[in-house]
């Protein structure tokens, strides 16, 4: 009786060839010279803080006072948006104070912290001090307070 799972295959001009375990029949094994992974290992994902710190630290030369100074790039820009806020560009200003917030450096007013109501007693205090003071209701409304 022959058996059907013969581990012998002929295979065109090869011979008989054994197929079993760790020997793949040869129409299914790799190619000599092509890779069995011909897309390779896929690229990892880009990690954008590492990108952001690696430009950020890159060193650049700024010339401060005439003389060549070596700073990262994050120091260089942080030194120019100042440089711009104290020529009275407002969205530098306005830029900074983010960064020193997101920094803990200040604490931005809250909207429930920025609407205070004043007690009638403290009212009466502020309308004595004016009267002290002398300034009138009309400059209180312009904003003289």
């Amino acid at each position: 009786m022959t058996n059907d799972l013969d581990k012998t295959v002929p295979e065109s001009g090869r011979g008989d060839y054994e197929v079993g375990y760790k020997k793949p029949p040869r129409n299914t094994q790799f190619r000599k010279g092509k890779s069995g992974n011909p897309a390779g290992r896929p690229k990892r994902a880009v990690n954008v803080q590492a990108s952001l710190h690696k430009a950020l630290s890159e060193p650049v030369f700024v010339r401060i006072d005439g003389k060549l100074t070596r700073m990262s790039s994050l120091d260089a820009g942080l030194l120019t948006l100042r440089t711009k806020m104290l020529n009275g560009d407002s969205k530098a200003f306005a830029i900074l104070v983010k960064l020193m917030a997101s920094a803990d450096m200040i604490k931005l007013p809250q909207e429930s912290e920025a609407d205070v109501s004043i007690s009638p007693e403290d009212q009466r205090m502020l309308e004595n001090f004016y009267a002290r003071v002398g300034l009138n209701d009309s400059s209180k409304e312009a904003g003289h307070e």
